[in-house]
C-alpha cells in the first residue's frame, strides 16, 4: 500500500515579516514557506525566506544592539527581565490560548507557561 501524497495547503493570506533593527520589516524574498497549524495542517500565514543580503542587514543590526545592550548596567537588564516576566504574566491566558490552537492541549500549555514563570522568578531563565 502506498502512502497518499500530503495534500497542499492553501497559501494564507498573512505574510510575516522579519523583526530587523527593532523594526518590523518586509524584505525581498529568495522564497516562501507556509506556515502550518500541526493540529489542523491549515495554513497559518507565509513566511518569507531571506535573501543573503536581508540576513547580513538582520546580523548587522543585532551586532550594533549587542554593543549597546552590553554597556548597560545589570540592575536595568535585571528590571528588563523582570518586566518581561511580568509581561509574560498579564499575557498567558491569551499566550495559551494561541499556542493550544496549535497544540490542542491548552491545559499543558498552561502547566507549561506557570513552570516557566515560576523559574524565572527564581531567576532560573531557562536558557
Amino acid at each position: 500500500m502506498s502512502e497518499a501524497e500530503p495534500s497542499p495547503v492553501d497559501r494564507p493570506d498573512r505574510i510575516l515579516q522579519n523583526f530587523i533593527a527593532g523594526e518590523w520589516t518586509d524584505i525581498d524574498p529568495i522564497g516562501e514557506v507556509v506556515v502550518t497549524n500541526p493540529a489542523t495542517g491549515g495554513g497559518i500565514g507565509v513566511h518569507p525566506m531571506s535573501s543573503p543580503a536581508a540576513i547580513d542587514s538582520a546580523v548587522q543590526a543585532a551586532a550594533a544592539a549587542f554593543t549597546d545592550w552590553r554597556k548597560t548596567p545589570v540592575p536595568t537588564r535585571a528590571a528588563l527581565m523582570f518586566r518581561y516576566r511580568h509581561l509574560l504574566h498579564e499575557a498567558r491566558d491569551e499566550l495559551a490560548a494561541i499556542r493550544g490552537m496549535l497544540d490542542s492541549i491548552p491545559e499543558e500549555v498552561r502547566a507549561s507557561m506557570a513552570n516557566t514563570l515560576e523559574n524565572q522568578q527564581d531567576g532560573s531563565w531557562g536558557f
